[in-house]
């Protein structure tokens, strides 16, 4: 990935990642961290082994994540504007916790 940055506002955590698409333009996306604990990873490790011959591209368990929104090709220069609209938006929600 060509950068993360994370977003921390009053408990809540949101991973805005970017993947360079182009010089202008990146592949963007909001997404919550899902935290890998032994069973998820043991989970991932066997479904990785069963699907080994397929093709596949995983990733790896730290960077597992729950997409909240996907934003498509976006301008390089409009992501610190919206990165400061989600601290921004985002002000008023309460942590959560994810469980599986």
């Amino acid at each position: 990935m060509d950068s993360f940055f994370y977003l921390l506002y009053q408990g809540i955590e949101f991973l805005f990642i970017s993947i360079k698409k182009s010089r202008k333009m990146k592949r963007t996306f909001i997404a919550v961290p899902v935290p890998v604990e032994e069973p998820l990873r043991k989970l991932l490790g066997e479904l990785r082994h069963t699907f080994r011959e397929d093709k596949i591209k995983w990733i790896e368990p730290e960077n597992l994540h729950l997409t909240l929104f996907f934003f498509g090709d976006t301008d390089e220069e409009i992501i610190p504007s919206v990165s400061s609209a989600l601290v921004r938006s985002t002000s008023n929600f309460n942590e959560f916790k994810l469980d599986f």
